[in-house]
């Protein structure tokens, strides 16, 4: 049987030369599909050799260089890296020679030649990534009953001992799609009790603290945050996003662009105001966190009640799509899809493109500050007293809240 023929694309290094015909062709009214075809390169590569038309023009009559080599080792360090860090975090298999091989495909594929793959090459970049080839393990791997078991049984009684539930924290890191530019990572911390959710994104300093690690591959069973605390602020954050999409379509108004800041805005508020401290405790009690003086346990007949959506209302915004499928939609999900090789090859060589039109490999660029006159926050304030004095029932902390702001914002503007 003859052996498949390699389908991958072959990316082309440009020349000095042939990057001069492309911002000639371009200036000429060229369009970027048309030389893109013809040079065989992505229209991304194209936008970017006439975007920095400047450096090239400079550098002509150093005639037919490429690229310097270090590149090329750069593109090959960063290709290897990413393919590396997905396999760690979908808890692939990997070894020394699948690596070598890897890399030399990646060389060839990215034009360098030279490159070996040798047992040297190995042991630095193993260095360099923080590599030792063990045992795989991880949260989709299996979990190990008998040790989660004498952990709550043997360990936690011990560590919890002599600690009021109040003083006893656990935290977990919520990360957003690996690859996105606009990606979050939110920190969830907050003690047994609930008494204390600590900010989002933010751990006030804390004394005497006795930190402990949870045993590998066993977070899922013992961890109080993935154990309901976690999935139950993604309902409210979720419910605030179909609210607000609701109220647009109420109010005939367009649908304005939820931001990076937008969603922290929602977190922070669903993390403040609706997660409450019996659904913390009862996960606490879940996980095996009982202190031996406090009269706690784990009650699974606890069901809170949580906002929700008609599914007459969410047909308005997705049809055949309910809101407690919309809520569980990342149950079980990798949090991101695995890039195939030509994926990373492009990812590192090329910024990405969208319509042909070539995207900076650079952070958003930063919203502009709001103006804040002192007109704006009397007639804010204003407004918030009115409103309060307008509605029912207001518990009397609700003003001392609104009379600190008030002089705050006054002493400030």
């Amino acid at each position: 049987m003859s052996p498949r023929p390699d389908t991958r694309r072959k990316l082309t290094v440009l020349t000095v030369h042939e990057r001069m015909k492309i911002i000639e062709k371009h200036a000429a009214g060229w369009k970027i599909g048309a030389i893109s075809e013809t040079y065989g390169v992505p229209q991304s590569t194209v936008s970017t050799v006439v975007k920095n038309k400047e450096k090239w023009i400079a550098m002509q009559d150093k005639g037919n260089l490429r690229k310097p080599r270090a590149v090329s080792n750069e593109r090959l360090e960063k290709a290897m890296k990413l393919f590396v860090q997905q396999a760690r975090e979908n808890n692939l298999p990997l070894s020394g020679i699948m690596i070598r091989e890897k890399a030399k495909d990646f060389a060839c594929q990215l034009g360098f030649t030279e490159f070996k793959g040798s047992a040297g090459w190995l042991s630095k970049f193993a260095k360099r990534q923080n590599l030792a080839f063990k045992k795989l393990c991880g949260e989709s791997a299996s979990v190990d009953t008998n040790m989660c078991d004498d952990f709550k049984q043997k360990t936690l009684p011990d560590l919890v001992r002599g600690y009021d539930p109040k003083d006893i924290y656990n935290s977990e890191a919520c990360h957003g799609g690996k690859y996105s530019k606009q990606r979050i990572t939110v920190l969830c911390a907050t003690n047994m009790d609930g008494s204390d959710k600590l900010p989002l994104l933010v751990i006030d300093k804390l004394i005497n603290i006795n930190l402990q690690f949870f045993p590998p591959n066993a977070t899922s069973v013992l961890q109080p945050l993935d154990l309901g605390i976690i999935k139950n602020l993604k309902h409210y954050y979720r419910y605030s996003l179909v609210k607000r999409r609701l109220d647009e379509m109420e109010q005939k108004k367009d649908f304005s662009d939820i931001t990076v800041l937008d969603a922290i805005k929602y977190m922070s508020r669903n993390w403040a105001a609706d997660v409450k401290p019996s659904t913390i405790a009862n996960c606490f009690a879940k996980a095996g966190f009982v202190c031996p003086d406090a009269n706690q346990q784990w009650n699974e007949d606890i069901q809170e009640d949580l906002p929700t959506i008609t599914d007459d209302m969410m047909a308005h915004l997705s049809e055949g799509v309910s809101f407690s499928a919309y809520c569980n939609v990342d149950d079980d999900l990798t949090t991101a899809e695995l890039m195939s090789d030509d994926d990373i090859l492009e990812f590192v060589t090329e910024p990405k493109s969208v319509n042909g039109e070539d995207v900076e490999d650079t952070e958003d660029d930063p919203q502009q500050p709001l103006e804040v006159t002192s007109s704006m926050v009397r007639n804010t304030l204003g407004a918030m007293n009115n409103i309060l004095a307008a509605t029912e029932n207001v518990p009397a902390e609700m003003f001392g809240i609104y009379y600190a702001l008030e002089q705050f914002l006054q002493q400030k503007y």
